[in-house]
């Protein structure tokens, strides 16, 4: 993929965010089957960053269950705003390819549904270097991506992404969906296999846990 494709699909997501904050704010407040699964790595007093955090939903299911020093970080101003409005904790603008924590800082550092909108190879790889960059030796990372190659409702977005990747001869990632919010705006997802999302995280962490059904979850101690 060409970098300032790359780049332009970056700001896409930023963009389509920021103009549907109040609706998907909406729709993302219950938790999901792999935050129970979470709580056994997560210690009280702990520290926790939620990387991509949206609009804190991590955080109220999380002070419900643990008291843990938490910090939210997003790259969008409209769901740090919703995050604030609904949650009293930590939330700071940030970017999942430079984010503003220290080196080896975080005893847990989730990502929940946030790496799938990374594209191109080398940026996931940037973005995966950072999470291993924040977290403890021996930490955890907890990570989640949508499963879209085994959901036949996106059938249909993985049929488009690989014709555009081939008549556009590479501009494009091969997995390189753009599904629709409400019909209204497309929103950018790579479509991971398990095994090639295990092979980028191998470099920093081991995987020692793992998950799959709507999503992909790995559990992951940082080497």
């Amino acid at each position: 993929m060409r970098e300032n494709t790359a780049k332009a699909i970056l700001e896409n997501v930023k963009k389509t965010y920021s103009d549907i904050a109040n609706d998907f704010s909406k729709s993302r407040n219950n938790k999901w089957n792999e935050f129970d699964s979470f709580l056994e790595f997560i210690e009280n007093k702990g520290t926790v960053a939620d990387i991509g955090c949206g609009n804190g939903r991590f955080y109220k299911f999380l002070r419900e269950k643990r008291d843990s020093k938490y910090v939210g970080i997003d790259n969008n101003k409209e769901l740090l705003k919703e995050a604030k409005r609904l949650n009293k904790a930590n939330f700071i603008e940030g970017d999942i390819l430079k984010i503003p924590l220290k080196e080896d800082s975080q005893d847990v550092t989730v990502c929940i549904a946030a790496l799938h909108h990374i594209p191109s190879k080398k940026l996931k790889n940037q973005a995966i270097e950072e999470l291993a960059r924040i977290t403890k030796p021996k930490g955890y990372l907890l990570l989640s991506v949508w499963n879209l190659l085994e959901q036949k409702k996106y059938k249909k977005y993985v049929v488009k992404a690989f014709v555009k990747w081939l008549y556009t001869m590479g501009k494009f990632e091969k997995r390189g969906l753009f599904i629709p919010w409400q019909k209204e705006r497309d929103r950018y997802y790579y479509a991971f296999k398990e095994s090639e999302l295990k092979k980028m995280l191998d470099k920093k962490f081991k995987i020692i846990k793992k998950t799959k059904g709507n999503n992909i979850v790995l559990i992951c101690e940082k080497k």
